[in-house]
């Protein structure tokens, strides 16, 4: 149990820095799109694999959750 508690706050920490990336990204991404062209273009591959990321941890954090239910380990 312990450990599942350690696990879940490595992926939240995990979650909350690649977040924190995808908007740094996003954001020079939007700020180069809009200096270079009048409509922007599809997000770069490396922020959608960022996204894609995000949701994988976060499966992996339900998928945790739902093993270690109840007064073990907490929800967030």
């Amino acid at each position: 149990m312990a450990q599942s508690r350690l696990f879940e706050e490595m992926m939240q920490a995990e979650i909350a820095e690649l977040r924190a990336l995808a908007v740094l990204a996003e954001r020079a991404w939007r700020d180069r799109s809009e200096r270079h062209t009048a409509t922007p273009t599809r997000l770069p591959e490396a922020v959608l694999r960022v996204h894609a990321r995000v949701a994988e941890v976060e499966r992996m954090l339900t998928a945790l959750r739902g093993r270690f239910s109840g007064n073990e380990i907490r929800s967030a």
